[in-house]
């Protein structure tokens, strides 16, 4: 996966005016929000305010006084109460319903009467609509990334001046995979946009349509058990090349054959290294978790020792004893304070303290899955690691109450959540279809077999575009994946793959799967994209996002970005996989009015219609240095619908011409 996701937890309640479950997600609720009414000629107009149970209706003009009803929202229905001393223009004590009708993912809000005896606010309500979001100055729209760069001053990507280019034109469906963490393919604002197996019929345990694959209705998921349970505690690159390899590399004598064998040694000496770092420092951790007591009471004696300001240095230098637990706590207190850079020993103290149970909860999973040897996470799927050509493993379902995390969901709605039906969100493209592939596992990397698989599988089964939201720094098996990209690029599939969340030059550092071939080629049916933020300023860059002259061919919106979630909920990402999905779905509303557009002119168009910031220099991500924004991507822009769609016709016309 992407190093460094960002989910802003805290984004829904601010500028959303979503409440937030306790399980982190967040489903949309009016409570909280404040709406201005469609402005009549020679009025100020009416808000509405949602405070609690309680809907206040002010009259901007004055001449009626504050109105207010008891609210109770039941999924996308409102129901009005009468409140005896404060309701002035309705008496009738029949409750009123409405359907609640979200628009531009929450922006504009229509509320559609099912029953109101009031005429007054009836006629209201309904003269009014739609009703606009009041934000606070300065606070970020929930559509910002559908907005016009020029118009709105923020770096959207003109999505609704491109829908208004395209409203003459008829479109086609296109079929985009998503490789990444099953998605929930039963989400309200999914399930109607989820490709179908045409040729296959569900739950009869046959491969119907001869594909290889029983059952697959919706996708394969390569990365869970037959049964449907997506894999838990996947180990990270490193300990999947040591466990896997070891057998061949470790009992073998004599020198090693050039080519491959050779090639794979290397690889293997690289991540044997990495893995025993992290192995040893696992069990640091492992120890330092085994004693609640000793944990407590050295802190305690650190504390005594400490004299502010207190340094990670100083930490080093304190004697808490000679045994192997006062050591191991010693190194590491000393480098979290110094990640931390708290300024006060005492406060972080009481924080460790009190956070104990959730550290240990988080931090054991490195000594007993991450860098743990002798655990085999893939016991459940069945399949043989060491094999990369295999493909006979995995499932053609979900079971959905096993699904752990959003990331699948996510970027199936930014790319196509179902538009205009008044639900959470809206997806960028209009006719398509997200097909689901399983290879992204809640923790730990991708393994490159699922990877080749889930490419080829969505080649085969008629996917025009694929979404790879994901990268790490090793690739044991890079022949069989490069193999599959070119299969996609020989079929005329185009690939969109993030940069990744390391704030690294992409151009030094390879971020695996890569455009480029083993042998030294590149894959022309590839894009791989950058994150860009709302900020039309030196900020425009995400601060972590990877970045790179020859290897990064864009950027686009991937901060702050709202959109599906598990179980009919909606959360706000940030990260270079948001911005892959956005990169998706504009490629997919391009493709599907211009059908007859191939792979690589397509990638054309995006690239060279790119919008192009006024300003000059930007902050270089992960640095305080400023560099112009030309030097962090092949094309030098941001991703922008408007010009896609003039840079489209431009091509069709040259080619209706020949």
């Amino acid at each position: 996966m992407t190093s460094k996701s960002v989910n802003i937890l805290t984004f829904g309640i601010l500028l959303f005016g979503l409440s937030i479950c306790a399980s982190g997600q967040s489903k949309n609720s009016l409570n909280g929000s404040a709406w201005k009414g469609t402005q009549l000629p020679l009025k100020k107009g009416t808000e509405l305010y949602f405070q609690g149970d309680t809907l206040v209706i002010v009259d901007l003009d004055g001449y009626n006084p504050a109105d207010q009803y008891l609210t109770s929202q039941n999924g996308d229905t409102l129901q009005l109460h009468l409140i005896e001393e404060n309701s002035f223009a309705c008496r009738d004590e029949t409750p009123a319903k409405y359907k609640i009708y979200w628009a531009n993912n929450g922006e504009k809000l229509y509320l559609k009467p099912i029953s109101d005896q009031c005429i007054t606010r009836f006629t209201l309500i309904v003269s009014e609509s739609p009703w606009f979001r009041k934000k606070e100055e300065g606070e970020l729209r929930r559509d910002w990334y559908f907005l016009d760069p020029v118009k709105d001053g923020i770096p959207g990507i003109s999505l609704y001046e491109g829908y208004n280019l395209l409203k003459f034109r008829k479109s086609s469906t296109i079929t985009v995979a998503v490789i990444d963490y099953p998605a929930d393919y039963l989400h309200e604002d999914l399930k109607e946009k989820i490709w179908i197996n045409p040729n296959e019929i569900p739950d009869n345990n046959l491969d119907d349509d001869k594909n290889g694959f029983k059952d697959d209705l919706h996708g394969w998921f390569f990365n869970s058990s037959y049964s449907g349970t997506p894999i838990q505690h996947e180990q990270p690159v490193e300990t999947q090349v040591y466990t896997m390899w070891k057998p061949r590399f470790d009992s073998l004598t004599g020198k090693i054959l050039p080519g491959r064998n050779l090639r794979d040694h290397q690889l293997y000496i690289s991540a044997k290294k990495e893995f025993e770092k992290q192995k040893a420092l696992a069990k640091n951790l492992e120890i330092v978790f085994s004693d609640s007591s000793k944990y407590l009471s050295t802190l305690d004696r650190m504390l005594e020792l400490a004299a502010e300001p207190v340094t990670h240095a100083q930490i080093n230098t304190w004697i808490l004893g000679d045994g192997s637990y006062e050591k191991a706590f010693q190194s590491y207190v000393s480098k979290l304070y110094k990640s931390e850079e708290y300024r006060n020993f005492a406060i972080f103290v009481k924080k460790l303290k009190t956070t104990f149970s959730a550290s240990k909860k988080t931090e054991s999973q490195k000594w007993l899955y991450d860098f743990n040897d002798e655990w085999n996470p893939r016991l459940a799927i069945k399949d043989h690691p060491e094999k990369p050509l295999e493909k006979m493993y995995g499932s053609g379902k979900i079971n959905q109450q096993e699904l752990k995390i959003n990331r699948g969901t996510h970027l199936a709605g930014i790319i196509g959540a179902k538009r205009s039906n008044g639900k959470g969100t809206e997806g960028i493209a209009d006719n398509v279809k997200i097909m689901t592939l399983g290879a992204v596992p809640e923790s730990g990397n991708e393994r490159d077999k699922d990877v080749a698989n889930c490419i080829r599988y969505a080649t085969d089964n008629g996917a025009k575009i694929i979404n790879m939201s994901f990268s790490k720094r090793m690739s044991p098996f890079k022949p069989e994946v490069d193999a599959a990209v070119k299969y996609a690029e020989s079929k005329g599939v185009l690939l969109i793959h993030a940069a990744g969340n390391d704030a690294v030059n992409a151009d030094s550092i390879s971020y695996y799967p890569t455009s480029q071939f083993e042998n030294g080629g590149i894959a022309k049916n590839w894009i791989e994209v950058g994150n860009s933020t709302f900020f039309n300023n030196e900020k425009i860059v995400a601060q972590n996002s990877n970045f790179g002259k020859r290897r990064v061919d864009l950027f686009a919106p991937g901060t702050s970005i709202i959109a599906s979630s598990n179980k009919n909920s909606y959360e706000s990402y940030s990260g270079s996989e948001q911005s892959a999905a956005v990169v998706s779905g504009v490629a997919a509303l391009i493709w599907s009015y211009f059908p007859k557009l191939t792979a690589n002119e397509l990638k054309t168009v995006l690239l060279e219609s790119v919008f192009v910031p006024e300003i000059k220099e930007v902050n270089k991500p992960g640095t305080s240095r400023f560099v112009p924004f030309s030097s962090l991507s092949k094309s030098g822009g941001i991703i922008n619908l408007k010009s896609a769609v003039f840079s489209a016709e431009k091509i069709m016309k040259r080619k209706k011409g020949r």
